[in-house]
């Protein structure tokens, strides 16, 4: 393996002048040799596997095969028609594990999907799951409001919605008369005999089954009175009595909220009396989020600590390496003087580097709770491509600070009636190849912030205030839609949200068509901030750069720079002097439209 964890390896990255011991740090040589994650298992491990082990991972695919046959009747025995198609199937299993509980033993019987042939196999597949800012919305809700939550998960849920077409499976390992090895009943048994079965309800892995379940759960939500709303397909809510429930959907992970726990119950109720539910109670770990609630407060403390040191092991991330900054301030990548010195061995180095799958491993941490490392994995992932050996050890570097940074917690709430606020800024010009800007907003519901986004800006701005102006635009698609489902959930606003930037050109240019001279080329989709101004939707503000959030999706910041503005970002804004002109957010009656 190459020895890439020393200084010097280092030193044609970032000047060693701009290193000090606290930033010093290493790579493992066997970050270059990362496989899959051993909790995963396929059949043929299992047989192997030691007795034990063997024996929870078999009870495992009995109940999964007990949950398809006989509580589902997924399918029947039958011969294959002429000119029909047999799917194949896999087996899956997975060793789950959560924070201060025992590892469950999970297994998954699916089809081979990429078998299906469009137009006869399947048809439509799309199908939608919540947006994550939707989700820190939910919970931002439910705090500010005192609301009780309740966190669901349904058992093979793909299995409870029926198939429009004719699908035939061959019989799966380990099942039938003839090869049973994981201790069926005779009448399962006797169900899945024969070479061919019909199947008759979806089974995971084909392509219409994510669809089919969305479509059986929306219906089974709408016959008990919730409705729809158009911003979120995976949001809906009801109203009983003038108290709120909300539901908020995630394929089978379902989180519910009710300002009334009777109401929670008996919504709870009817979910168990039509799914087969896991009831995990007050929301604590969804979707690899751990939530802490702090009722007193109104706040939701939500982190991912598992999740970044179980990246951390994947990518055999190293001990007692002290790193206070994603990138060292001001860092930059000149990606031409790179790939002109760069030498054979970088570039074996390059190729053998799991560049990509810890990219997107830092982008889904970016964009759960980690808004602090926005414009560094923006950053990495332009060289997603033709990586260089720089950015995999700045990728590296990440990592290390993810691992140093874990227990931090993004707080949402932290008041009772939550206001909406956007804060924009740019850093002009900073690509050295296309002379692009930067942009980057932050959007906070009371306290707490909800949205952020850190982006390259599609077109090469002529000042900074230009920048700053275009960077706007963005920012304000988001708030608009965020108003618009909150008057959906009966939630909304009545007077204009509050926007900030750092810069007093864009801010003038946003409200009056002045500096014509300079402005004249802004394309026309920039300009309606001015109208949503006119309309009372925005409002306008300056803010000092010191104490602008949107700052740290920019560029690489200082530690003190990034402290401050990291604090901002996960404990909220707190009492800084903003003027806020706002309606708070109060419950509407049924009566609202």
């Amino acid at each position: 393996p190459l020895n890439i964890g020393v200084l010097g390896d280092i030193e044609r990255v970032f000047s060693i002048s701009e290193f000090d011991t606290e930033y010093t740090y290493a790579l493992s040589d066997s970050l270059l040799d990362t496989n899959h994650s051993p909790d995963v298992l396929l059949y043929d491990d299992i047989l192997g596997a030691p007795a034990v082990e063997k024996q929870k991972w078999l009870a495992a695919g009995r109940d999964e095969l007990m949950s398809i046959v006989r509580d589902n009747n997924t399918w029947i025995p039958c011969d294959l028609p002429a000119g029909a198609k047999a799917l194949t199937t896999k087996w899956i299993f997975k060793r789950k594990k959560e924070r201060g509980k025992q590892d469950r033993y999970k297994a998954r019987l699916c089809v081979r999907g990429f078998e299906q042939r469009a137009g006869i196999d399947f048809g439509e597949t799309y199908a939608p799951t919540a947006k994550w800012v939707t989700l820190r919305l939910f919970l931002t809700i439910c705090s500010c409001l005192s609301m009780f939550t309740r966190q669901l998960d349904v058992k093979t849920a793909f299995l409870y919605s029926l198939l429009d077409e004719d699908i035939y499976i061959k019989c799966p390992k380990g099942v039938g008369l003839d090869d049973d090895i994981f201790g069926l009943p005779d009448d399962v048994k006797r169900k899945s005999r024969g070479r061919y079965l019909k199947l008759l309800k979806s089974l995971y892995g084909l392509k219409q089954a994510p669809r089919n379940w969305y479509e059986t759960l929306k219906g089974f939500l709408l016959d008990l009175g919730f409705k729809a709303i158009l911003s979120d397909a995976c949001i809906f809510f009801l109203y009983v009595d003038g108290r709120l429930i909300l539901a908020i959907v995630f394929v089978d992970d379902i989180l519910l909220g009710a300002m009334s726990n009777g109401d929670l119950n008996w919504l709870v109720g009817a979910f168990n009396s039509r799914f087969k539910i896991t009831d995990s109670g007050e929301v604590d770990v969804y979707l690899s989020i751990h939530v802490e609630r702090d009722w007193a407060r109104r706040t939701m403390m939500l982190d991912q600590t598992d999740y970044i040191e179980q990246m951390w092991r994947t990518f055999n991330g190293q001990e007692n390496l002290r790193v206070k900054t994603p990138f060292v301030e001001g860092w930059r990548i000149n990606l031409e003087e790179e790939i002109a010195n760069e030498t054979d061995e970088d570039r074996i180095y390059t190729l053998s580097f799991p560049y990509r799958e810890l990219i997107g491993s830092l982008l889904f941490i970016q964009i759960c709770t980690r808004g602090d490392i926005a414009y560094n994995v923006h950053y990495l992932a332009r060289f997603n491509s033709r990586p260089v050996k720089s950015a995999c050890l700045a990728a590296t570097r990440v990592l290390q600070f993810l691992y140093n940074t874990k227990h931090r917690k993004l707080t949402l709430g932290g008041v009772e009636r939550p206001l909406l606020t956007l804060f924009c800024d740019t850093d002009f010009a900073s690509c050295e190849l296309t002379r692009k800007s930067v942009e980057c907003y932050h959007i906070y519901m009371g306290n707490g912030c909800i949205m952020w986004s850190a982006k390259q800006q599609g077109r090469v701005a002529q000042s900074t205030g230009e920048a700053e102006f275009i960077a706007m635009t963005p920012g304000c698609n988001m708030v608009v839609w965020l108003r618009t489902l909150l008057s959906e959930l009966r939630l909304g606003y009545t007077r204009a949200t509050s926007m900030y930037t750092d810069n007093e050109t864009a801010r003038i240019v946003s409200e009056n068509p002045t500096k014509h001279s300079t402005m004249k080329q802004i394309a026309i989709k920039y300009l309606m901030i001015r109208h949503l101004k006119s309309l009372n939707i925005i409002t306008g503000g300056r803010v000092a750069t010191n104490v602008n959030p949107a700052d740290l999706g920019t560029k690489p910041l200082g530690v003190r720079e990034l402290d401050k503005k990291s604090e901002t970002f996960f404990n909220g804004i707190g009492d800084l002097d903003y003027t806020l002109v706002e309606r708070p957010m109060t419950v509407i009656s049924d009566e609202y439209v």
